[in-house]
């Protein structure tokens, strides 16, 4: 079977059938226009305000935590790309913690518009624009209520007024960052312009505020302020010791007393070797007039005389006469066996045995002292106080030379001292510059989060939109 052909369709055929179905399409229109006309009416009204911030390099970026490197230079730390830090930007602004500040600031009520609905109270305008105003206000008002209802059905008893006032700024809060820019741009739904004007102003405050504190470490001031004071006490104390030190060893210029001292030492020991060779020379000098001394007589022969007449002999021989002739006379009075006869005759043979051991003639010798045992002795006496008096200076170099060797151990001692002393001042007063500039930075930073100054420029103030 073969169809039939159509014919395409003209105009008049679409106008004869909007004509025939006039009254069903009259009907949708005009439920179409109350619709629209009931949801403008009804609907809640929502209000959205803006705001941008350009993100710039800065103090942020420049500078290290002090708590790192405390006195050195800021060193620039620019990532390769500022999409990262664009990101950060965003993530915080989108962060809980942010918008919990933002609620606690303007109260859940402000946020969920409960505040601004219960404002809206009667209306008293005349006419029909006043009565239209109550009766939407009203039927917002039961709408309201019934999605309060079908919510409670679906999803449970609702959450506190805080939590469902930070659902709400989330959902509401829109943050985006423009392409190919360092501009962040913040916007926010409301009930009313003022108030999407007040949380999205609040939201840049408060972002402000925590980007400054989490670029900046908690404590820092305090931190240095506490080791600034105590290497200060530290340094003071070193100081003082230093200066103990110098008085007690008496160091006014090291090297110069050093090198007096070096020299010092230097003359006494080519002193001392002057004085070891004399003083060995002399006990050498004295060892030999001793010797010599030994050898030598203490007196000389100066003249002899022979044929000298014995005056002792002579006058034993006179005595030994006078003893022959008592001898004589007793044995011509008493017998031989007399005691006196017996003991003469004694006495007169010891005198005989005497006089024979004389010599009848002697020779006379003149002796006098000898001129080289004394010209030995006096060179002896001589040399041996000088012996002595080397012995003395020797004495004396030796403990001269001992008392140089200790000042330059004790100088030595106190250099290695001083320079430790030194040492270690120096390496508080670098860590008190230091510490001083951390200080400095971290006032700094106090004072740029108390005027809320940073790298984060408000490029457009929050709109307000009516």
């Amino acid at each position: 079977m073969i169809a039939p052909a159509h014919s395409p369709a003209h105009s008049t055929d679409w106008f004869r059938v909007l004509w025939r179905r006039r009254r069903l399409a009259a009907f949708v229109f005009l439920a179409i226009l109350a619709v629209t006309v009931a949801y403008q009416v009804l609907a809640p009204r929502s209000y959205q305000s803006e705001s941008k911030l350009l993100a710039r390099l800065g103090r942020e970026n420049a500078m290290l935590d002090p708590t790192v490197a405390p006195g050195q230079q800021g060193i620039v730390a620019i990532p390769q790309s500022r999409e990262d830090e664009i990101n950060s930007i965003v993530e915080v602004l989108r962060s809980r913690a942010l918008l919990e500040g933002v609620v606690d600031e303007l109260g859940p009520h402000a946020i969920l518009g409960q505040r601004a609905d219960s404002e809206d109270g009667p209306v008293t305008a005349d006419g029909v624009h006043g009565w239209t105003t109550q009766a939407a206000v009203q039927a917002r008002r039961l709408i309201g209520g019934a999605a309060a209802w079908v919510k409670f059905q679906l999803q449970g008893p609702p959450a506190g007024d805080r939590e469902q006032a930070l659902q709400r700024l989330e959902k509401s809060l829109r943050v985006q960052c423009a392409r190919r820019s360092n501009v962040v741009e913040i916007s926010c739904e409301s009930h009313s312009p003022e108030q999407a004007q007040k949380i999205v102003s609040a939201v840049v405050e408060r972002f402000r505020a925590e980007h400054l504190r989490l670029h900046r470490a908690d404590g820092s001031r305090e931190f240095f302020e506490t080791q600034a004071h105590q290497t200060r006490e530290q340094l003071d104390r070193v100081a003082a010791a230093l200066r103990d030190l110098k008085t007690a060893a008496g160091l006014t210029a090291a090297e110069d007393q050093r090198r007096l001292l070096a020299s010092r030492l230097s003359e006494f020991e080519v002193e001392m070797e002057r004085v070891g060779t004399a003083q060995a020379a002399s006990a050498a000098r004295i060892a030999a007039l001793r010797s010599k001394l030994a050898q030598l007589s203490p007196t000389e022969t100066t003249a002899e005389t022979s044929g000298v007449g014995n005056f002792a002999a002579d006058t034993m021989r006179s005595q030994l006469y006078a003893l022959e002739m008592q001898e004589k006379e007793y044995a011509s009075k008493y017998t031989d066996n007399h005691p006196r006869l017996v003991e003469l005759r004694r006495k007169l043979a010891e005198a005989r045995q005497v006089y024979a051991m004389e010599e009848p003639t002697r020779t006379q010798v003149t002796v006098a002292p000898s001129k080289s045992h004394q010209e030995v002795q006096t060179a002896l006496l001589v040399e041996e106080p000088k012996l002595a008096a080397l012995q003395a200076e020797s004495d004396g170099l030796k403990h001269a030379i001992a008392k140089t060797r200790d000042e330059i151990r004790l100088m030595n001692e106190a250099d290695t001292r001083l320079a430790q002393l030194q040492r270690e001042s120096d390496l508080l007063e670098t860590a008190y510059k230091r510490y001083s500039a951390g200080l400095e930075e971290a006032r700094i930073d106090e004072a740029l989060l108390g005027r809320l100054m940073s790298n984060i420029c408000v490029v457009k103030q929050a709109s307000f939109e009516a």
